[in-house]
C-alpha cells in the first residue's frame, strides 16, 4: 500500500476517486511518462511520473494574481511514483487542435 502526499486541496472540491481516475477510457493524452484523462465529465486529472505539480501551483498562481482564464485547480498529490494534477474540466478546444489555424502573429511563443 502506498502513501498519498497532498500538497494542495481546494477546500470545497469533491474529488474523484483514485479508482476513477487510473480506470478512466476518456484518455486525452498520453506521452513522456504523463497521461491526462477526463473523468466523469468534471474532471481533467493529468498524471504519471513525469508529471511536475510546479505546474498546478503555477495555474493556482495565475488564477489568484491575473485575469488570465486558468482552469480551476482541485487538487495536486503524489501517490507513490505518480504526480497528479486534478483540474476542474473547462469546455472548449485545446491549443493543439487550434494551432494549425493561427496566424504567425497569434501562435509566437514568447
Amino acid at each position: 500500500m502506498s502513501t498519498v502526499s497532498i500538497f494542495y486541496y481546494a477546500p470545497d472540491a469533491q474529488l474523484p476517486s483514485q479508482d476513477d481516475i487510473l480506470s478512466s477510457s476518456d484518455i486525452l493524452t498520453e506521452k513522456y511518462g504523463r497521461k491526462v484523462v477526463g473523468v466523469g465529465g468534471h474532471f481533467v486529472v493529468k498524471y504519471g511520473r513525469n508529471v511536475d505539480l510546479r505546474e498546478g501551483e503555477m495555474m493556482l498562481w495565475v488564477a489568484t494574481n491575473t485575469s488570465i482564464p486558468a482552469p480551476r485547480v482541485c487538487a495536486l498529490y503524489w501517490e507513490g511514483v505518480q504526480s497528479f494534477v486534478v483540474m476542474a474540466n473547462v469546455p472548449g478546444k485545446t491549443l493543439a487542435r487550434v494551432w494549425a489555424g493561427l496566424t504567425e502573429d497569434q501562435n509566437v511563443v514568447v
